[in-house]
């Protein structure tokens, strides 16, 4: 029996304190030069080191897909109830190295 595909949302939030030194006139200016330098990544490491994840969210949907039987030109859908024989069969058929010939 084949697994199941499956999408995965993953949402993580984190929260990071840290604290730098930085060479400035006032306090507005070294808290700029800061904000500068988090946006231009300059305190990857510090961040990432500091960093730990406060909450998280999985939502996972299963995907659809849907196979077109050749011979009567049935779609199925690998959710629906009443396709999964279809489905099965078509798929396994798809996934198999027969052929259908027609004359």
């Amino acid at each position: 029996m084949s697994k199941k595909t499956w999408e995965v949302e993953i949402e993580l939030k984190r929260e990071a304190v840290w604290t730098v030194e930085v060479e400035a006139d006032t306090e507005d200016e070294a808290i700029e030069l800061a904000k500068s330098n988090v946006w231009n990544d300059d305190y990857d490491y510090e961040e990432r080191a500091a960093s730990s994840i406060i909450d998280e969210n999985y939502i996972a949907e299963e995907q659809e897909y849907q196979v077109r039987c050749e011979i009567c030109h049935t779609e199925y859908s690998n959710l629906e109830e009443k396709d999964a024989q279809g489905f099965r069969l078509v798929n396994k058929f798809e996934d198999s190295e027969q052929v259908i010939y027609q004359p």
